[in-house]
């Protein structure tokens, strides 16, 4: 098995194949493929450095150079990259343990494939012991205890990957147990030729300790100080740590208001021990536009216009006011969220909309506010409390008849999201439990609770192939009458593809009237066929009922296929989508969805 790269000459004569190979591995098949790894990243290296070099003669030479001249530069050449591989193959073997290896190269027509002008050949290794583990110790000796705790043990394979990650298990071992302002690792490695064994000892150079002492920070013109001390992850005298330290500088860079920070520590520790934290800052724009479209077979065309303030009052306040247009719906939402409120943690969102609806089942006019207070209760988990004001104007399509209503309610939710990209997931999962009761404070509507819990889960079977899952349930429980608005209603292109908006569920004179209770699946395969292009193939199924309890014995079941282009923001999504059931009660054969984001 050969390494060819192409080969661009110094002039036009166009590209020959360079082709290596290896021998002499075949007992060690772990190394084997490390050494060839390590054979084509260099190789493209080369070829990167040819080419360019190649290029700039070709800037200051005649395009008359002779034959003789492009044969003496292409042997100089292939003796480079000969030289050049048989040293990094050496380095690897010995990274290895391979510390007496021999490698010999010897110009070969590989496969019949060799090419004329010497861009061949075949390195064969002699590789001779593997040297092994012997003895494994540490300097200070009062630090002995530490080496029963580190992945290296006497025996393994010499392998410096396995003595490296050793060496940094020890630095992690030493530095939770004090204060070290310069806390360095070392490793020695002592080689006995004739067992083939070798003495592997770390040395820990500890230094002096030290504690935290005042934070200055420096370059920030809008964002205020008291927002930037809550990112401060220690408080004045505890324990320097070099960890706490990247961890401050990761949260002022993902908060999303700096485009710089760096970190800045005396050369060595004062006589008091409290240690000064200079913090640089440069800010980034805080302000931002966004335009979006879609477009959907039963809404047409949609416009989003929206604009974004990232430190709305000093702190990090996020202000978001969106402008959406589309056949059916026409809105304006405002919203900001407030993070520390009252604690570390938390965050308050306040928002406020207007919005005007035009479906199928009914006519809305309506506007609201609410407030929900979110806390981290982990890494992963969010619980959320809060309360929602709105009052809409609603005409159902099925009796012309219009109601107004003044719900209040009181909202509260828990999220697991282990999700590693919230935009377009891999792998992880998402849970989001709802529970929201409803007062109507004009009395049109008895009191009614909703219940919603949604699961999505992503599997990722290789780089360009994930396999997303998506389960939804609600109930309605209470109040018989309860306003179209809070009804469940399934399909269009979040819920069932392949039928219209609201096109699942009862209907009343061939109007979608919604029920009290939702179920909804998904499943999609996700391939990326390059780095921005990829296709989804999906199936969807929902069903939606007047019972309280949610049922699967009639389900509206859809399915199609999907072309992402992926960007910086985000997947470009177009998915064609056709019902597989109910097909005389769906209104098209084909439904067309154009948005922004993945599906789910």
């Amino acid at each position: 098995m050969g390494v060819k790269i192409p080969f661009l000459s110094g002039d036009d004569a166009g590209r020959v194949q360079k082709n290596y190979d290896i021998s002499g591995m075949s007992e060690d098949k772990e190394s084997l493929a490390y050494l060839r790894l390590i054979m084509k990243d260099r190789l493209s290296q080369i070829e990167k450095n040819i080419d360019k070099n190649s290029n700039d003669k070709d800037e200051n030479e005649d395009k008359g150079e002779n034959e003789n001249n492009r044969l003496r530069e292409q042997a100089y050449q292939a003796a480079y990259i000969e030289r050049t591989l048989k040293g990094e193959l050496l380095k690897a073997l010995h990274s290895r343990g391979y510390y007496d290896a021999q490698i010999f190269f010897e110009k070969a027509d590989l496969q019949g494939e060799g090419s004329s002008d010497g861009f061949d050949g075949r390195y064969n290794i002699k590789a001779g012991f593997r040297y092994k583990v012997a003895k494994i110790s540490v300097e200070p000796s009062s630090y002995r205890d530490y080496l029963k705790n580190i992945t290296l043990k006497s025996g393994d394979n010499l392998d410096s990957k396995a003595v490296l990650k050793a060496q940094a298990e020890l630095k992690n071992m030493v530095a939770g147990k004090g204060c070290y302002f310069s806390l360095q690792v070392k490793n020695k490695v002592i080689l006995d030729r004739k067992s083939h064994n070798a003495d592997v000892e770390f040395i820990v150079n500890a230094g002096k300790e030290g504690v935290f002492g005042s934070v200055i920070f420096k370059g920030q013109k809008t964002v205020k100080e008291e927002y930037l001390k809550k990112l401060i992850p220690w408080k004045s005298g505890d324990c320097f740590s070099r960890k706490k330290i990247d961890m401050l500088r990761q949260s002022l860079l993902s908060s999303g208001l700096f485009s710089y920070a760096k970190v800045i520590l005396p050369k060595e520790v004062p006589d008091d021990g409290a240690i000064e934290v200079r913090v640089d800052l440069k800010e980034r724009a805080h302000r931002s536009v966004k335009i979006g479209a879609t477009y959907y077979t039963d809404d047409g065309v949609g416009v989003v216009l929206g604009w974004e303030h990232r430190n709305f009052l000093g702190g990090a306040e996020k202000f978001n006011a969106d402008l959406g247009f589309s056949m059916l719906r026409q809105s304006l939402d405002v919203s900001m969220s407030k993070p520390f409120f009252l604690r570390k943690g938390q965050n308050l969102d306040l928002s406020g909309f207007i919005e005007r609806q035009d479906t199928d089942a009914f006519e809305e006019l309506g506007l609201g506010g609410g407030f929900r207070i979110n806390r981290k209760l982990g890494r992963y988990l969010t619980a959320s409390l809060g309360s929602d004001l709105k009052i809409t104007n609603i005409k159902k399509k099925n009796d012309d008849k219009k109601d107004t209503f003044g719900l209040i309610s009181g909202a509260s939710s828990l999220v697991y999201d282990s999700r590693d990209d919230p935009l377009d997931p891999h792998k992880g999962w998402q849970v989001n439990a709802e529970f929201e009761p409803f007062i109507d404070l004009l009395a049109n509507s008895d009191p009614f609770a909703k219940l919603q819990l949604l699961v999505s889960h992503y599997i990722k079977f290789a780089d360009n192939l994930v396999w997303a899952n998506r389960f939804k349930v609600g109930s309605v429980a209470g109040a018989k009458d309860i306003p179209s608005t809070e009804r469940f209603f399934a399909g269009g292109g979040g819920s069932v593809r392949g039928f219209v908006y609201q096109g699942v569920g009862p209907r009343e004179n061939n109007d979608p009237v919604g029920g009290r209770s939702l179920v909804e699946m998904s499943t999609e395969f996700r391939y990326k066929f390059t780095d921005t292009m990829g296709g989804v193939a999906f199936i969807d199924a929902g069903q939606v009922s007047e019972n309280i309890s949610p049922a699967i014995g009639d389900l509206s079941v859809g399915a199609g296929l999907g072309f992402r282009y992926y960007t910086d923001f985000g997947p470009l999504r177009f998915d064609v989508a056709t019902p597989l059931t109910d097909r005389g009660a769906a209104d098209s054969s084909v439904q067309i969805y154009i948005s922004i984001g993945q599906a789910f």
